[in-house]
C-alpha cells in the first residue's frame, strides 16, 4: 500500500499489494481502523501474503479460501509515544563498529544483557522475519508468547529467550548508542528506558486455509 489511501470505515479489509513491507505498512493503518488485512504478493517472498498477484482474477474465489487469522501486535511505549508492530521491535546500534549495551528487564527485574548489535524482540508472527535471520527459533503464529533474540552478541550468556506473552519488557541502553526499529522503520533514538508489551487489540491477518501454519514457512 503506498502513498496516501483512501481511509473509510466503511471497508470490510485493508488490502495490501506488494511484499511483506507493504503488509507491514500496511498493518498500520489496518490496526488502526480495527479492519482485517490482506496481502497480495507481487514481490518475491511474500511470507504474510494470502495469495499472488497472477491470481487476483480468482479474487473473489480464493478470499472464500482464506480465514482471517489472529495475530499478537506489540505496543511498545517510550515516553509519551506509543507505536505498535506487527512483526518486531529492534534495539540496534546506531553506527557501523559501535556496541550498543542494552538491558532488558521482565517485569522489572533485570533478566538480559546484551552487548553487539542489539536485540530484537518479536511477536510469534515476526519469528521467521529479522528473529529468525539473527538466530532465533521460529513460532507458531497464534502461540502466546515472545521472543528476545540478542543480535551479534558479544557476551557468551546472551541468548535467544521465550517468554509468556503476559511478561512486560523494559529495555534500557548505557551509552546512548542505540536506536529504536518498528516493524523496519526507525522510529527514535533510545534515550529513555522503554516498554515492550503485548498490545490488547490484535490483527486479524487472512492467510490460506490449506497448508497449516507453516506453508511456505509464512506463519
Amino acid at each position: 500500500m503506498n502513498g496516501t489511501p483512501l481511509i473509510s470505515d466503511e471497508y470490510d479489509l485493508v488490502v495490501s499489494l506488494g511484499g511483506d513491507g507493504s503488509v507491514l505498512r500496511a498493518a498500520q493503518t489496518a490496526l488502526r481502523l480495527q479492519k482485517p488485512l490482506l496481502g497480495i504478493n507481487s514481490g518475491r517472498l511474500g511470507y504474510l501474503c494470502a495469495m499472488d498477484l497472477g491470481e487476483i482474477d480468482r479474487f473473489d474465489e480464493l478470499l472464500s479460501a482464506c480465514e482471517p487469522t489472529e495475530r499478537t501486535v506489540l505496543e511498545c511505549i517510550s515516553g509519551k509515544n506509543v507505536r505498535y508492530a506487527f512483526n518486531d521491535v529492534v534495539f540496534a546500534k546506531m553506527r557501523f563498529g559501535e556496541t550498543a549495551e542494552l538491558f532488558a528487564d521482565i517485569d522489572g527485574t533485570e533478566a538480559l544483557h546484551v552487548r553487539g548489535d542489539g536485540l530484537i524482540i518479536s511477536s510469534p508472527t515476526g519469528s521467521t522475519a529479522y528473529n529468525l535471520s539473527a538466530g532465533g527459533p521460529v513460532s507458531e503464529p497464534d502461540a502466546p508468547i515472545l521472543l528476545l533474540t540478542p543480535i551479534c552478541a558479544h557476551a557468551g550468556d546472551s541468548h535467544p529467550t521465550v517468554l509468556r506473552d503476559s511478561h512486560v519488557i523494559g529495555v534500557r541502553e548505557r551509552n546512548g548508542r542505540a536506536q529504536i526499529i518498528i516493524d523496519g522503520e526507525t522510529a527514535e533514538t533510545l534515550q529513555t528506558p522503554v516498554i515492550v508489551r503485548k498490545a490488547e487489540h490484535r490483527l486479524k491477518l487472512y492467510r490460506r486455509r490449506c497448508g497449516g501454519a507453516f506453508q511456505r514457512v509464512t506463519l
